[in-house]
């Protein structure tokens, strides 16, 4: 299979002409608006022109469960009289016409057939289009090209990963490129890690806005909710333990473990391993099983975003008496044991959900999720709580208005950051506020 980094793609400008690339060889190949190459020492990617890019946002993935319910937001919200252009994709025609036709009710809709694995078609798709937003994991096995692919012609994308070796590993390949292609790349934008970076940002701001103050420190705990466990999330971690362990390993360790290497420090503890009691909670407490990726992610967008040189994050899930938190302890290192041996790997692949299925409706419904998040100011030590809700499902519903509202900040919104690799907290306020339409909540309190 040809790597993206050796697909070259000569774009057909309006006159008809196209750009050659003369001192490779080049074996070529039409692919809807554009003329592709493989091969060659020095594969040129020319810049898109922008004419070409006709969708604002387009959905991949739309046929699995969570893609589904992404494509019934963007219907509801975005659909007819909308001025928001998009698009829906997956690899499998029937399913996609399908979502088109009894769930995005959109005659003129523009779908995509691509397979995750087809560079030219995920390069032909991506060149149409401002934005991608994913749902096709675990991205280990499945994301690689549609990124490299991204960061390549300068569309920006967004996924739901929480698979931090993964995301390291692009970072490092295509961070640079993308910065010179001016995509902005965004992992991460479901409840791992949205309502944690998110959260943390706007007590940050709040304290510099109000108090002229750096936040010293910030805890997040996850109060409450009720929702589905995703297939995706279980096949991801058991893809990274089976197949990338070593960097697994490494990402569970080190708590800065995205930072660049000169970036890195020792302020942060490792992630909480039993029950405590939390002072600043004023609760007992024990392990979140999203602690780990969304600590990384939180931290990250401190060095990104500058909260300051002492700024500190843990969190934890917060458990209304001692039996509890030793109870929920107990669970979590089952969950740990789930993933540890080959035996217990197949148990798990055999009876936990799989890709792409989900809860009923009537848990779907039923869903919601509170997490709420404590920052301590620098100097005059003052106390600011953000509360982040949801009334729905945290892993399927939420999560899905997150990703989408994420590639729609990124189509279409003034945004004055970066580019390349950054976290969903750097889209800043501007995110902030489309997540507040979707029915998210951002409360904060001072005590």
């Amino acid at each position: 299979m040809m790597d993206v980094s050796e697909c070259v793609a000569l774009m057909v400008n309006s006159t008809g002409m196209t750009v050659s690339c003369p001192e490779s060889k080049l074996e070529e190949k039409h692919y809807g608006l554009g003329v592709f190459h493989a091969g060659g020492k020095s594969p040129l990617m020319v810049p898109i022109m922008e004419e070409l890019r006709h969708l604002d946002l387009i959905i991949y993935g739309c046929t699995g469960f969570t893609g589904k319910l992404a494509c019934e937001y963007m219907a509801s919200f975005y659909g007819e009289g909308s001025n928001v252009k998009w698009g829906i994709a997956g690899r499998n025609k029937e399913k996609v016409e399908a979502i088109k036709n009894d769930i995005c009710k959109l005659p003129d809709l523009e779908i995509f057939i691509v397979d995750s694995k087809d560079v030219f078609g995920l390069t032909d798709m991506a060149i149409k289009t401002k934005a991608i937003i994913t749902f096709v994991g675990p991205y280990a096995l499945y994301g690689s090209d549609l990124i490299k692919v991204c960061a390549e012609v300068g569309t920006h994308y967004a996924d739901l990963t929480g698979e931090l070796p993964w995301v390291k590993q692009m970072k490092t390949q295509l961070h640079d490129i993308a910065v010179e292609k001016k995509s902005r790349i965004v992992p991460t934008c479901g409840f791992d890690s949205v309502p944690s970076d998110l959260g943390v940002f706007e007590i940050v701001q709040y304290m510099k806005k109000e108090y002229n103050e750096e936040c010293l420190r910030c805890q997040g705990a996850f109060v409450d909710g009720k929702g589905g466990f995703s297939g995706g999330t279980l096949a991801s971690g058991l893809n990274l333990v089976e197949n990338m362990a070593e960097e697994f390993y490494k990402s569970r360790i080190d708590p800065v473990y995205l930072l660049p290497d000169d970036a890195k420090h020792d302020r942060d503890e490792p992630d909480q391993t039993t029950y405590e009691w939390n002072e600043d909670f004023q609760s007992w407490t024990s392990p979140f099983v999203m602690s780990p990726v969304n600590c990384r992610m939180v931290r990250l967008s401190s060095f990104l975003l500058n909260y300051g040189s002492e700024f500190t994050y843990s969190e934890s899930k917060l458990d209304h008496s001692k039996f509890a938190a030793m109870k929920s302890s107990f669970v979590n290192s089952l969950t740990g044991k789930a993933f540890s041996t080959s035996f217990s790997r197949s148990i798990t692949k055999r009876f936990g959900p799989k890709p792409g299925e989900g809860p009923s409706e009537k848990i779907l419904k039923e869903g919601f999720f509170h997490s709420r998040y404590i920052g301590i100011s620098k100097d005059t030590n003052k106390r600011v709580v953000c509360d982040v809700k949801s009334n729905r499902d945290p892993g399927y519903g939420a999560t899905a208005r997150m990703l989408c509202e994420a590639g729609l900040c990124l189509a279409l919104d003034d945004l004055q950051c970066e580019f390349g690799f950054i976290t969903p907290a750097v889209l800043g306020s501007l995110y902030v506020a489309r997540l507040k339409k979707a029915e998210m909540s951002f409360e904060i309190s001072v005590s």
